[in-house]
């Protein structure tokens, strides 16, 4: 075959003549593959080789050579005419095929050099083929060079064409179903091939399907494993071919992302792997991997290609346009090459970024734990955390070391995370955003805090953040707050990075450094809180359903940090001077989010403060309830607000709305919820002891604004007690309206209502544990959110919870996961609060058998962890320290779980429900299993708990638990415990019970109470109230004198009530 003088001809231009002969080569060597694969015949690969040579020295070594001398591929694709790349892009499969076809995968060598000059068509050694019917080893090899080379070599062709040439081999073809995965070829789903992908298979269906060429396709399979993996663009050649191409219709777009996804991270069982090359251009060596590719290896390849994506966006333009005076055109489509693309530039950065963010989703996804890939999953989500989070967004954390951060690199991550947020708004999902946002909220908010800064001191500051910085942040803040769906996350991650400290800070420049600069002063809550404030006011004036959703977490949040400084604080407020408590209440800072509150509802419009839209009575009056108390200036606000809006007319109007009778009982029940809490609530803050004792006091200015205060107050306990009286009326008519013959249809009304229940309490079920897994805190705190919504509802929705028995026992697991992992007060209380309605309203079981075993595994002290414990307890095996906190931390958390049913369990009949299977199934009383909590081995957190559930329980289940026997417990604590807080707690509750008995009222009292007990009662208030404790460590002095003033104001009490009002004593059986 003579080719002299072909060479650079092909690269340039074709004539249409030549293009047709071409085209009829490729086509009967496209027939006599056909046939060879059909039948075993030496003389057909003889033919087969015959043509490919021809195709290969007439048309691919002269392409070949002309851009091995440019010694680039830019020239060859912007030179090449669009015959040229017709032509490579649909007679490429055919060359490689007969590659493939011919070669023989055991010579081929393990390690290959990638030469920058094509093979020589000499080097098949023709001549030395005595045989015509035979294709030679030689020959053999020969086609393994130029199958190498094509594939390797970075001048040959452009990557996307060799794989839209070789990933359709693996495919069965067009008469059957599309596989999916070249590292998996096992699955693949029945689909028709134009919904799979854009490459097709153009010689023949179930090519290389028979098990002799079993070897050619590991080949293949391998190949392409290392092209995409190892070649520097091997990712984004693989999303033009698969996902980018205007073949890809719009419909089917999703479904070739999530091939995409498949592909990429699917198990690697074998890959060539490319090494030492100096970028695209240069040559480099290529050897063969036959070990499985790890996890770590996978991830690492990939997250070199993966992060330079995510900063791609259709604003980003080139640094300087082609031509002068030409528009500056998006510096992706650069990239894409795109002027061989028909896709709009808008198209292409919206495929882009849905691949790229299911990609990544798929890498931080972790199944259940029950899940044969858990293990494997779990290593992607730690590897992606290092090689693909942590530096792709670890500038925005704050916790890097200084000096490693600057604004390059501050834009780059702004851009990336903006690139995930579209993802998510084109349904790629959150699983990514829910890992990124909580931990790269401090670097936003300090940058706004930046810019806001900027806007209060003449502009200063704003100058010097630069005008690339803050269009980024812009860019990434208007596409976060445009999402609904990404409200609730969005505001838990910005409001929890405002209630606590990082260890360095960006600053704005100087002269010196005119760029941002990263710092290592401390990151306050108060700058935090001063960007949340900029976003609030500025980025998200026109959102203002987000600023509602801020709203809400803002005020939980400052709930929770003010309920666990009470904790932290339990100094009695009526041992001390009420003037003292004045001035002490008066010189607490506000904290930060408080003030912010405060700016709220004074210049946010109504719909920022409570959504925008139809908002429910119920709805304005929990939040009312959370604000209530964190400060005097918000206390005032609210009492003026709800006597407008319990008003007897607006009631009426909320309450007298239409909807189904299962719709109005489920309003009026959160409402009757929503008032009551709003009650207990008035009448703690109404109390001077209550309200003197707790840290959020409100203090009023003066008298006559107290007396004023007082007087609004009333009013607006009246009005809410005049709503619950209607609120209750109507729900007794609603509850006696089933009582009545049933409508028809009314049956399967109710068991679709079921039905719809159940499912959606296992899919938030689902949801709760791979955050878990995944240790997502913000997405396991939205999901509680949801959840307890739900259960709020569904208690009131279903009458019959036995279709609901199977999905809450494994909600009622998932939950028990919760209050043992989870750091988050606000996530744990609302674990509590799901777990203790769910028994309360026998969803667990009709007896309350199911919540009681689930009780004792964490609560017994000998049992051995259950199940939902054992993984984290394996995982925290080399910290037992660690290991016995979560355990306390849980049965504190479980015990909370029984003081609910004490508060709100008017029958007291789920704890008898529990001590009944206690005693059945365990042989010991529920009573029991709470005295061996309270022993001085145990943690002092749980002891105290114990103690002071064990003084309540008591009193719910009489008479069930002797007082002589509670009495005795409190004395042995006093006895035995080295912890103070825990003799307090005992004196708290002996306080209680007398309280108790004390009350004219007290009927259960006259059967319990003898004249023993009365003597032991005032034994022990006398002791108590000249107590004094003794430090058993140097420096516990002032904690043992407060808490010996705790046990003596208890004494001095239960002596009081002891001689002002005597309990009746019950009958003498003498």
């Amino acid at each position: 075959m003579d080719t002299s003088g072909a060479a650079g001809a092909p690269a340039e231009t074709m004539s249409v003549v030549a293009l047709s002969r071409l085209q009829e080569r490729v086509l009967q060597l496209r027939g006599h593959l056909r046939s060879a694969l059909l039948a075993d015949s030496p003389q057909t690969e003889m033919i087969v080789y015959t043509h490919f040579l021809q195709l290969y020295s007439d048309f691919y070594l002269p392409f070949y050579g002309a851009t091995s001398l440019a010694q680039s591929a830019s020239p060859s694709r912007a030179g090449a005419s669009a015959e040229v790349r017709f032509a490579l892009s649909a007679y490429t499969q055919d060359m490689l095929a007969a590659c493939v076809f011919l070669l023989d995968p055991a010579a081929l060598p393990t390690t290959f050099a990638v030469p920058t000059t094509p093979p020589q068509c000499e080097a098949a050694r023709n001549e030395a083929n005595a045989s015509h019917a035979y294709v030679s080893a030689a020959q053999r090899r020969f086609c393994g060079l130029v199958f190498l080379h094509t594939c390797w070599c970075a001048t040959a062709l452009p990557l996307h064409d060799v794989l839209h040439a070789l990933y359709p081999l693996l495919e069965p073809g067009t008469a059957g179903s599309t596989q999916t995965s070249a590292a998996a070829p096992s699955s693949a789903p029945d689909e028709p091939p134009h919904r799979q992908s854009a490459a097709e298979n153009r010689i023949a269906a179930d090519l290389f399907a028979q098990q002799r060429f079993a070897s050619r396709k590991c080949l293949l399979r391998d190949t392409l494993n290392g092209l995409v993996l190892t070649r520097s663009n091997g990712l984004l050649a693989l999303l033009r071919v698969l996902l980018l191409s205007d073949r890809v219709e719009t419909g089917a777009t999703s479904e070739a992302a999530q091939l995409v996804v498949r592909l990429l991270t699917a198990p690697v069982a074998a890959l060539w792997r490319q090494r030492s090359a100096v970028g695209e251009t240069g040559a480099g060596v290529v050897s063969y991997v036959s070990a499985p590719l790890s996890a770590e290896d996978q991830v690492q390849l990939l997250a070199p290609q993966l992060l330079p994506l995510l900063e791609e966006h259709a604003e980003v333009t080139e640094a300087a346009p082609a031509a002068a005076g030409a528009a500056a055109r998006p510096r992706f489509l650069a990239r894409l090459d795109s002027a061989h693309l028909r896709l709009p530039p808008e198209t292409l950065e919206q495929r882009l970024h849905l691949g790229v963010t299911m990609l990544l989703n798929a890498l931080v996804r972790v199944p259940p734990r029950t899940s044969p890939t858990f293990a494997r999953c779990y290593r992607l989500l730690f590897y992606t955390n290092k090689y693909v989070l942590s530096p792709g967004f670890g500038s925005l954390s704050l916790r890097r070391d200084a000096a490693a951060a600057g604004e390059d690199e501050v834009i780059a991550a702004l851009r990336r995370l903006t690139s995930i947020v579209k993802g998510v708004s084109l349904g790629a999902g959150g699983g990514a955003l829910a890992q990124l946002l909580p931990p790269t909220a401090a670097g936003v908010l300090n940058l706004c805090a930046l810019v806001s800064r900027g806007g209060t001191a003449g502009g200063a500051a704003a100058s010097a953040v630069s005008p690339p910085l803050r269009t980024a942040l812009r860019g990434y803040l208007s596409e976060l707050l445009s999402n609904p769906s990404l409200h609730e996350l969005s505001a838990r991650a910005l409001v929890g990075s405002c209630v606590e400290t990082r260890a360095h800070s960006y600053a704005t420049g100087d002269a010196v450094v005119p760029h941002l600069r990263y710092t290592g002063e401390l990151f306050s809550c108060e700058m935090a809180v001063a960007g949340l404030r900029w976003v609030l006011l500025d980025v998200a004036a026109a959102s203002p359903a987000f600023v509602s959703v801020c709203v809400d977490v803002m005020a939980e949040a400052c709930a929770t940090e003010m309920f666990a400084a009470g904790v932290e604080s339990v100094s009695p407020g009526a041992t001390r001077p009420s003037a003292a408590l004045a001035v002490a209440a008066a010189v607490v800072e506000t904290p930060p989010l408080v003030l912010l509150l405060e700016h709220l509802s004074l210049e946010a419009a109504p719909e920022a403060l409570f959504g925008p839209g139809d908002v429910s009575l119920a709805a304005t009056l929990e939040l009312l309830a959370r604000l209530l108390g964190l400060s005097a200036m918000l206390h005032r606000w609210v009492l003026g607000l709800l006597e407008h809006l319990l008003s007897p007319a607006n009631v009426e109007a909320h309450i007298g709305s239409g909807g189904t009778p299962v719709e109005r009982r489920v309003v009026l029940a959160r409402l009757q919820r929503c008032a009551r809490t709003l009650l207990a609530s008035l009448t703690v803050l109404s109390d001077p002891a209550q309200h003197a004792s707790a840290v959020h006091a409100v203090v009023a200015a003066d008298g006559e604004a107290e007396e004023a205060l007082r007087a609004v107050r009333d009013r607006v306990c009246g009005a809410l007690k005049a709503c619950l009286d209607t609120v209750e009326t109507l729900l007794a008519k609603t509850e006696a309206a089933p009582l009545l013959p049933p409508s028809a249809g009314s049956g399967g009304d109710l068991d679709e209502r079921a039905t719809a229940v159940c499912a959606e309490l296992q899919q938030l079920t689902v949801q709760l544990l791979s955050a878990l897994d995944s240790h997502a805190a913000v997405n396991v705190a939205v999901t509680l959110a949801a959840l307890a919504r739900r259960v709020d509802d569904a208690v009131i929705e279903v009458s019959d919870p036995l279709p609901l028995r199977t999905a809450a026992q494994s909600l009622l697991y998932a939950l028990a996961r919760v209050l043992h992992e989870t750091d988050d007060v606000g996530a744990a209380v609302r674990a509590v609060h799901c777990v203790a309605w769910l028994g309360m309203y026998r969803f667990d079981s009709a007896d309350s058998s199911f919540v009681a075993g689930l009780l004792w595994e964490a609560l017994a002290v000998a049992a051995r962890p259950p199940w939902w414990m054992s993984a984290a307890t394996r995982q925290s095996a080399a910290a037992p320290s660690a290991a016995a906190s979560r355990l306390c931390r849980l049965r504190v958390r479980m015990l909370d779980v029984l003081l609910s049913w004490i508060d709100y369990d008017e029958d007291g009949r789920t704890l008898r429900n529990v001590d009944d299977s206690l005693r059945r199934t365990r042989g010991t009383a529920l009573y029991d299993l709470l005295v061996t909590l309270c022993h001085g081995s145990q943690d002092a957190l749980v002891q105290v708990a114990a103690v002071h559930l064990v003084g309540a329980y008591a009193l719910a289940v009489q008479p069930r638990v002797p007082i002589s026997t509670l009495c005795d417990l409190c004395r042995d604590v006093f006895r035995l415990s080295p912890h103070a807080m825990a003799k307090a707690a005992g004196a708290a509750a002996l306080g209680k019970l007398v309280a108790v008995l004390c009350q004219p009222s007290s009927d259960a009292a006259l059967h319990v109470l003898t004249e023993l007990d009365l003597g032991t009662l005032q034994t022990l208030a006398a002791a108590m109230s000249s107590y004094r404790g003794r430090p058993t460590a140097p420096g516990a002095a002032a904690e043992v004198d407060m808490h010996d003033i705790v046990i003596q104001q208890h004494g001095r009490d239960m002596m009081a009530l002891l001689r002002a009002h005597p309990p009746c004593l019950a009958p003498s059986r003498s």
